[in-house]
């Protein structure tokens, strides 16, 4: 009786949060709709960083801004290695235009194509949920190799 009543507490905040532009976890509510344990936490060491990514507790602009005083408008917080767009997942692993992230890009996304072809038929926005979302352990472990690179990258830029 009580897994019921999470399960349903778990869908009704999902809801919420996608109702909510500016919440900080709105990448999760798009890549999680099961209450279940989720199989990269199996993976280690990097596992975290896919955890940071899924959570919104990462080194991009567009948490970080958040927690300056007076905060940063989420439309400002741009990108700190190439000065240009919004610095949030979807622009650091697939837009932005500095050297370092670019050479990271085409190496793991290599990976990821070489692992998956299909993706590159997805959008970004897809691919972005593809990547945080999957279930594949190939997939996860050059996923979390890469936000791990990414993560680091924007923490020593800050």
């Amino acid at each position: 009786m009580q897994t019921v009543y999470y399960i349903n507490l778990f869908h009704e905040q999902l809801i919420e949060i996608n109702n909510n532009n500016d919440s900080k976890l709105s990448i999760y509510s798009k890549i999680k709709s099961n209450y279940e344990y989720e199989k990269y936490l199996n993976y280690r060491p990097n596992s975290k960083y896919l955890t940071k990514f899924r959570l919104s507790a990462h080194n991009l602009p567009i948490e970080r801004g958040r927690y300056n005083k007076p905060k940063i408008p989420r439309d400002l917080r741009f990108c700190i290695m190439c000065k240009s767009g919004i610095g949030d997942e979807l622009h650091a692993l697939f837009q932005c235009e500095n050297a370092e992230i670019k050479t990271y890009r085409d190496k793991y996304f290599a990976k990821l194509k070489s692992i998956s072809p299909q993706i590159t038929c997805l959008s970004n926005n897809n691919k972005l949920l593809y990547i945080l979302n999957a279930s594949d352990i190939d997939i996860i472990h050059v996923t979390c190799d890469w936000l791990c690179k990414i993560d680091i990258a924007y923490k020593k830029c800050s």
